[in-house]
């Protein structure tokens, strides 16, 4: 094999790792929701023992990424690849990250307390995960053109965080459960924005992987 396809090939295992990444931390946020709207412990230690996988994938994407720059000495657009990886990859761990915190909080909320989930959570969740399947495409696919229109999802997000924010604290809060309760939900609701924005991150790093250009979507 030639040297530029040795690169290649180690280029495409670090890439298969970048969307391995990506179903781990979206499948961690799914799960955290799930057992946050189930008050389902178990469900959310797991999420909480899984975050460890998604460190250690993200550790592996780094060594390869690293080792490769000191193989190969990449230039141009070979080194922009490595670049956008290690930053994609970052955001990444960040978003089972904030998987993992609204899990740990599913693990506060009383098992017998009548106080249900916010239902526009669930409605964030689902765009969440649906601007992170977009932008693991957007990845696969080279796609500066769908990365691109992440600025108008994100707003919706936002839009989103602010109402529930707005909701939960519009009417006088009578007791201290009700007040740790929505003080819950209010955390909850912002790791959902804090995992688009990192989302957002992601389709940012693919405009500049296939444009060499940084853009500003969040």
């Amino acid at each position: 094999m030639t040297a530029r396809s040795v690169f290649a090939a180690d280029l495409e295992k670090v890439n298969n790792q970048i969307i391995k990444l990506g179903e781990a931390a979206i499948n961690a946020l799914a799960d955290a929701v799930g057992a946050l709207a189930m008050r389902n412990t178990e469900l959310a230690k797991s999420v909480i023992e899984h975050d460890l996988v998604i460190d250690r994938i993200e550790l592996d994407i780094n060594n390869q990424a690293f080792l490769l720059m000191a193989r190969q000495q990449p230039v141009a657009t070979d080194l922009r690849r490595l670049v956008t990886a290690l930053k994609i990859a970052s955001d990444l761990e960040r978003m089972g990250d904030n998987a993992k915190n609204i899990a740990q909080t599913a693990l506060k909320l009383r098992s017998d307390s009548p106080l249900a989930l916010h239902p526009s959570i669930l409605k964030m969740e689902r765009k969440a995960i649906e601007m992170a399947k977009l932008a693991i495409k957007a990845f696969t696919n080279e796609d500066a053109a769908l990365a691109m229109q992440f600025c108008v999802m994100d707003d919706e997000i936002d839009s989103s965080y602010e109402t529930i924010v707005q909701e939960l604290f519009a009417e006088q809060i009578l007791d201290e459960g009700e007040l740790q309760h929505a003080l819950h939900m209010a955390f909850c609701a912002r790791y959902i924005e804090r995992f688009a924005d990192h989302v957002t991150n992601i389709a940012e790093a693919v405009v500049f992987l296939v444009k060499g250009e940084n853009c500003q979507l969040n």
